[in-house]
């Protein structure tokens, strides 16, 4: 179960770097802002992995 989200964090960005952000977001997939500025400030990078080929190899 996650835990209540209570702690606020507020920061501006210019418009060329919310640019970037949503270049991040769609290159991992992620749809949500919020989560994903989380994990990059926690972890400082997100891992994607498309197994696509790999299941297409598998499955040939």
């Amino acid at each position: 179960m996650a835990k209540e989200k209570t702690t606020g964090f507020y920061f501006k960005m210019s418009p060329q770097e919310w640019d970037w952000v949503e270049q991040r977001m769609a290159q991992t997939g992620i749809t949500n802002k919020s989560a994903f500025i989380r994990k990059m400030a926690i972890d400082g990078h997100v891992i994607n992995f498309d197994s696509t080929t790999i299941t297409e190899i598998g499955r040939l």
